[in-house]
């Protein structure tokens, strides 16, 4: 009767616990990107949010934003523009484009194809340096 009591107690215990853990709050994931916006984090799976904007025709040093060579890097994106959005590594004499998003795409892990990205030029605006600068 001691044993079957202990038992019963024990999986009461059991129970309890793997209720407990089963109803935690699961950590947060990703960080939604709203409709008409571009996006860009420095953690995969949309995690940590660095930069957003719904500014089209417009530049921005990445650098301003915490990111680009030297700072973090973007490791997803999720771009709801209506526009592409192209990646450059820029000087004040030279650009190169590093890489481009089309409109409504994304990407939760770009493994760091866009590491060596300084500026980023939505819906055609061109890498000129200085770049247009406007507030996201």
């Amino acid at each position: 009767m001691r044993f079957r009591r202990n038992v019963s107690a024990f999986l009461a215990t059991g129970a309890a616990v793997l209720g407990s853990l089963a109803a935690a709050p699961q950590a947060s994931a990703a960080e939604p990107c709203g409709a008409g916006k571009l996006c860009l984090y420095r953690s995969t799976l949309y995690r940590t949010m660095m930069f957003e904007t719904g500014r089209t025709a417009r530049c921005f040093r990445l650098a301003e934003y915490h990111l680009g060579p030297g700072l973090y890097s973007i490791w997803s994106y999720d771009n709801n523009l209506p526009v592409k959005v192209e990646y450059w590594k820029a000087t004040e004499t030279t650009a190169y484009l590093v890489g481009a998003t089309s409109p409504g795409g994304s990407s939760s892990n770009t493994s760091q194809a866009l590491d060596e990205a300084n500026l980023m030029c939505t819906g055609g605006a061109g890498p000129y340096w200085p770049p247009v600068l406007e507030e996201v």
